[in-house]
């Protein structure tokens, strides 16, 4: 269950480290208490319960939260009240016209997390031993972080870091 990449990335992560899980059930105003807001929330605690096992067989100590509302507020409220190093979230890739009026989870929590966040999107192709890695960096302490961050990371055989150095031209 627990692939050789998934364990050797997970035996570089700081002991005491802890990981929570949460996943957030949107009740809609006409189906709040209905079947389909029971079957929704069903599903999704089964969805958690499943990940968190599959964390702890990797070994890593996780446990795992069902919670309702909005997720752009819980997930920020969460991260407010547990002070997370990282929150790692994926991305749907809405449409332009569906971003515009009701915003993307992701970009929400990119622009109010005080912390470090890390988005995952689906993978163009099924090579899961490639990986290209870009670090942008400015020279600030900021890329530094993040240039160690990637530097303390076992990554798979034939991974590729291309890094970008950003300068900002200021004309007189």
């Amino acid at each position: 269950m627990c692939s050789g990449e998934v364990m050797s990335e997970a035996e570089s992560i700081p002991e005491g480290t802890t990981v929570e899980l949460l996943t957030v059930v949107e009740p809609g105003q006409m189906w709040s208490m209905s079947e389909t807001f029971e079957s929704a929330y069903e599903l999704a605690k089964t969805g958690i319960e499943n990940a968190t096992a599959i964390l702890r067989v990797c070994g890593l100590p996780a446990h795992g939260h069902v919670a309702t509302g909005d997720p752009k507020t819980v997930i920020a409220d969460r991260a407010a009240d547990t002070k997370p190093d990282l929150i790692v979230t994926g991305s749907h890739r809405v449409n332009p016209l569906t971003h515009f009026f009701l915003g993307n989870v992701a970009s929400y929590t990119l622009r109010h997390a005080h912390c470090s966040v890390a988005v995952i999107r689906p993978r163009r192709d099924d090579a899961i031993h490639a990986r290209k890695l870009l670090l942008a960096t400015d020279g600030s302490p900021y890329a530094e972080a993040a240039a160690l961050a990637i530097a303390a990371r076992p990554w798979p055989v034939r991974t590729e870091v291309r890094i970008l150095s950003v300068v900002e031209v200021i004309l007189p």
